[in-house]
């Protein structure tokens, strides 16, 4: 943040016990060429314990980080409110995504117009013509990896950005 104090920040935010089953899986497929199948650290169980572990690291990190940010005498000191930094939640995004983008316009560029017509337009028919889950989606559970909500509660994060 040194090199760049005009930075702009946007952060989107999602509970993280909601995108465990998908991690979960993403790191199985990823490794399944390195690993030999019954191997210590192959099973379901093992890998839903190993991505709330690295989720735990990755949404510590951004709690600390935030925490850091409002220290005047942090390294990373900058403000997380203003026009430097804005968080989101992903299901706003989800539901109103120009409403989002208008209001990181907003807050973030205070002095600037919104967005033109013609950009509006050209971004709706970019979401139209990319729907997410347009090729499917692979359903996955918590009990897949053998886990429960209160494994993943994820608290701290969730209280800071969520609530």
């Amino acid at each position: 943040l040194e090199e760049f104090p005009d930075a702009k920040l946007i952060f989107t935010h999602r509970n993280p016990g909601e995108i465990i089953p998908s991690l979960a899986k993403l790191f199985v497929v990823f490794t399944a060429p390195d690993v030999i199948p019954g191997a210590v650290g192959s099973s379901a169980k093992e890998w839903g314990e190993e991505t709330v572990k690295r989720m735990n690291h990755y949404s510590g990190g951004l709690v600390d980080f935030t925490m850091a940010q409002n220290n005047e005498s942090s390294l990373y000191s900058f403000p997380s409110s203003g026009t430097s930094r804005i968080d989101l939640s992903f299901v706003y995004v989800r539901r109103d995504v120009q409403g989002a983008i208008g209001k990181i316009y907003e807050q973030l560029y205070p002095d600037q117009p919104l967005t033109s017509n013609k950009a509006t337009r050209a971004f709706k028919k970019y979401l139209e013509q990319n729907e997410r889950e347009k090729h499917g989606n692979q359903r996955r559970s918590l009990e897949d990896f053998h886990l429960s909500k209160e494994d993943v509660a994820f608290r701290e994060y969730n209280d800071m950005f969520l609530n």
